[in-house]
């Protein structure tokens, strides 16, 4: 993701815009802002939200895609940033009150990115709010002399714990079937203005992305320059082939 930074730093530069046009971007409440893949519409909306605030007008598509244009005719410039972030759903509520999660995408982001998750409190997100919780997992330390005993950081195996002790009262509490669940982790900042923490490289390129679309409903620009926040980019990059699609493309 680091490797966008010289292009948008090049397209801010051509823009020779005011260094912030309106109210700057609160990242540190924006990082916070769940962003499973195919749950990214609150943060999409924050992301439209921003940049009418600097006098851009957004376009947004059935995916969620979030994109302004600035500019006419040649060069065409899109410099693309995806929002998603790799996390869980909800797969089934056992009879103890229980959440049994799927991972989104499918595949390990990583080779140990389940087991980063065992025993982290996180965030449920239930149409009534984000509901508190820990991932928990099996209890194998009478297990090591069994053969091929269970992983407690497998998928399969992992536990979400809302304080719940049946089915009917995590439904209460406002729980259901694949809603979104991230690690409550804030990010941490280091330096002046560097972050830190869970899915913080997923964050950088859109934050680098809205950070450049300051001034950019001012500028003189020589050209086109498309700024594209795209969604489900882990899930194949979905909303990038949205994005480019015939039917799909950004227009003004």
């Amino acid at each position: 993701m680091r490797r966008l930074a010289p292009l948008i730093a090049a397209a801010a530069a051509a823009a020779a815009a005011p260094a912030f046009a309106g109210t700057p971007p609160d990242f540190a409440l924006l990082s916070r802002i769940v962003a499973v893949s195919g749950y990214e519409q609150p943060l999409s909306a924050a992301i439209s939200q921003q940049l009418r605030g600097q006098g851009l007008q957004p376009h947004t598509d059935n995916m969620d895609d979030v994109w302004v244009r600035v500019g006419s005719g040649a060069p065409h410039r899109l410099i693309v940033a995806a929002i998603d972030e790799p996390g869980y759903v909800v797969g089934a509520i056992d009879s103890r009150g229980y959440l049994r999660v799927q991972r989104l995408p499918m595949r390990k982001p990583n080779p140990v990115f389940d087991t980063l998750e065992f025993a982290q409190p996180v965030y449920v997100v239930t149409p009534r709010g984000l509901l508190n919780g820990g991932f928990a997992g099996l209890r194998i330390h009478l297990a090591p002399g069994h053969l091929n005993p269970p992983s407690m950081s497998h998928v399969g195996n992992l536990y979400v714990d809302v304080g719940a002790d049946s089915a009917a009262a995590a439904r209460a509490a406002g729980v259901d079937l694949l809603d979104p669940v991230e690690l409550a982790q804030p990010p941490i900042t280091i330096g002046a203005d560097d972050e830190a923490g869970a899915s913080a490289g997923d964050r950088f390129g859109w934050e680098a992305l809205l950070e450049a679309s300051q001034g950019l409903a001012h500028a003189r620009l020589r050209g086109t320059t498309t700024l594209a926040f795209v969604t489900q980019q882990w899930l194949g990059g979905r909303g990038l082939a949205r994005v480019l699609s015939p039917s799909g493309r950004p227009r003004r």
